[in-house]
């Protein structure tokens, strides 16, 4: 089967959407952030962390992904390319993230198809329930914000991602998304069964 990772600004829907197309497609779901035993972490459990554990969290998800991707869908909710996005934003050391993403890239991206939930920095800032601007808060500083969407716009524009207008109802990205993942597996068994 396929990996599918959901990429998108902070608020865009795309962890209501997983929750509920996994149980929908009998899917694997891949949380943001799990502890050793795969469990899924609260972003509020974690406390302070190095970013090491943000890219032993992304090796962890990718490891269960292989695990189960020749038996079934398997959704993922972020991948390693918000980690490199969330440490551009905040450490600023961009020639060591863009060789480390350069490495995460050719082990981890072959084969995976991306669905990216486009909203803007504004609207993901709007559907905040608080409103802090700060920098050391990585998804509510819009500035932050901003370059995170630059950077996905660069490197989620490819035949292996579907861009949807997040600001669509739930219902229609649900529809939308839930036929495009049916329709890629229907025709990746039919490739296989060809042979």
């Amino acid at each position: 089967m396929t990996l599918f990772v959901f990429e998108g600004l902070p608020r865009c829907g795309k962890t209501t959407l997983i929750r509920e197309l996994s149980k929908d497609l009998n899917a694997l779901h891949i949380y943001e952030i799990m502890d050793k035993n795969c469990c899924e972490l609260l972003p509020s459990e974690i406390g302070a962390v190095t970013q090491r554990f943000f890219f032993n969290n992304d090796a962890r998800k990718y490891a269960l992904a292989k695990k189960y991707a020749h038996k079934k869908i398997v959704i993922m909710d972020r991948g390693y390319l918000s980690t490199i996005a969330y440490n551009l934003c905040l450490i600023k050391s961009e020639k060591q993230l863009l060789k480390k993403e350069k490495q995460l890239s050719k082990k981890y991206r072959p084969g995976t198809i991306y669905v990216y939930i486009r909203i803007s920095p504004e609207m993901s800032m709007a559907r905040r329930k608080k409103k802090p601007n700060n920098p050391e808060d990585m998804w509510s500083y819009f500035n932050n914000l901003c370059e995170t969407e630059i950077f996905y716009e660069q490197r989620l524009n490819n035949s292996n991602t579907i861009a949807v207008d997040g600001s669509l109802s739930y219902r229609s990205l649900y529809s939308i998304i839930h036929s495009f993942i049916l329709q890629r597996e229907n025709a990746k068994a039919r490739r296989h069964n060809s042979r």
